[in-house]
């Protein structure tokens, strides 16, 4: 439909009932939009993250700036599973050490 009618939000909600713009234009940027990267991140974008989270905090939105091809909503969730791998393996080695 983008290659069609581009990108009028509103005229393609018209199109597909019950979603709105917002939502339509949503799905697309965050998983649709073909110029997104699916690969796995690399160990450069995880650091790039980290680094970045320490400057821009959960402003999520202007990582896709330093990040090409990846989405806010792909970013924070990488963020998070980074966040909750470095929790796992923290509490895996403090429980190692009472034993």
């Amino acid at each position: 439909m983008i290659n069609l009618f581009g990108k009028s939000w509103t005229f393609i909600s018209k199109i597909i009932k019950n979603r709105t713009a917002k939502q339509i234009r949503l799905r697309y940027n965050n998983y649709i939009n073909p110029n997104l990267k699916t690969l796995d991140f690399s160990k450069e974008e995880d650091i790039k993250i980290i680094r970045l989270y320490k400057v821009l905090s959960n402003q999520w939105t202007k990582y896709i700036q330093f990040l090409p091809g990846r989405s806010d909503k792909l970013i924070k969730r990488r963020y998070n599973k980074l966040l909750k791998n470095r929790f796992s393996i923290f509490v895996t080695q403090k429980q190692e050490k009472k034993y």
